[in-house]
């Protein structure tokens, strides 16, 4: 993004970056894939395996999520838009809270 804004005459500062994140949290990595399949699977009517190879996709435990946060802030996103893959709406505020912190705290 800073090479194309520059190559474009503007200010690489001034450009806003961000990424579009869908997160299945779970205890176990196994869980949280289900909750992203099951998530996927009704949003799109195709597995999040397949859906995974064009969009950004991460299931795994709140320390594993924000590991592959601080990957994409590393890597330049200024801005993380995030989805809770969450295939019903059980303990949605919770989890959002703690991925909200996870989001912010990792470097």
């Amino acid at each position: 993004m800073r090479e194309g804004a520059e190559q474009a005459g503007r200010d690489p500062d001034g450009v806003a970056t961000a990424a579009y994140l869908t997160v299945a949290i779970s205890d176990t990595p196994d869980d949280a894939a289900r909750q992203l399949d099951g998530y996927i699977g009704a949003y799109y009517g195709a597995p999040a395996e397949v859906m995974a190879r064009t969009m950004a996709c991460h299931a795994g435990t709140l320390e594993s999520a924000a590991e592959w946060f601080a990957a994409y802030r590393a890597a330049g996103a200024r801005h993380l838009v995030l989805r809770l893959a969450r295939p019903d709406l059980s303990d949605y505020n919770e989890s959002v809270t703690a991925l909200l912190g996870a989001a912010q705290t990792r470097n």
